[in-house]
């Protein structure tokens, strides 16, 4: 009785129903104009885009194309592992980070591999995909060192683990004027990570922090 109901109702008033339904998008697009946050942001990122002559990312073909991929690739358990020494990559990712601010743009994806890492990408295709779109690969294992050396001539530089490229991208940032976020662990962990780091780079800009 109820379903028989509401089907009437919804045949006896078919101009209400429709005027609901163009209204939840005239709401919205208001929200959206009277926001100034969201605008003033997009609209000072298209500024700076124009004045660095920098094309927005999402409007290019290329969607994941920046520095990275400039540096040299070496294909370890079947990923494209970066032959990058750690202090390099530190430069590069907050002259990134500097270039960035302020603009409306994909962050940079950068993670590591290990053995662990290239097995799980070797049975299992949804994770392998995601190691995939990162920007750049490093080598978190020298077992992937020993064997880029038998497998190129040069290989990779060093091991550059993430805990220890921490260190270098905290004392690049902190020389230069790039801040950091720190994500992760449990509160109490994630303010001791804090309060280490501001002890050791006493210079260093928290933007913010969040445990979980």
């Amino acid at each position: 009785m109820v379903g028989q109901q509401n089907i009437s109702a919804a045949r006896g008033e078919p101009a209400a129903i429709e005027e609901a339904d163009q209204a939840v998008p005239l709401a919205s697009a208001e929200r959206r104009e009277a926001s100034d946050r969201r605008v003033s942001s997009y609209v000072a990122t298209q500024q700076n885009l124009a004045q660095l002559a920098i094309e927005e990312r999402r409007l290019n073909p290329d969607r994941r194309g920046n520095v990275f991929h400039r540096w040299r690739r070496l294909s370890l358990g079947g990923l494209p592992v970066v032959a990058a020494a750690s202090k390099e990559t530190a430069r590069v990712m907050v002259d990134e980070a500097l270039r960035r601010s302020a603009l409306w743009r994909f962050p940079a994806y950068l993670t590591s591999t290990n053995g662990e890492v290239t097995y799980r990408c070797a049975v299992d295709s949804a994770e392998r995909e995601l190691f995939m779109q990162a920007d750049a690969i490093h080598a978190d294992g020298m077992a992937h060192v020993f064997a880029s050396r038998l497998h190129d001539a040069e290989g990779l530089p060093e091991r550059v683990a993430t805990s220890d490229l921490f260190y270098d991208v905290a004392a690049e940032a902190a020389a230069r004027g790039a801040s950091m976020y720190l994500l992760g662990a449990t509160e109490a962990s994630n303010a001791g990570a804090v309060a280490a780091v501001k002890a050791r780079y006493p210079d260093i800009k928290i933007a913010g922090r969040r445990h979980g």
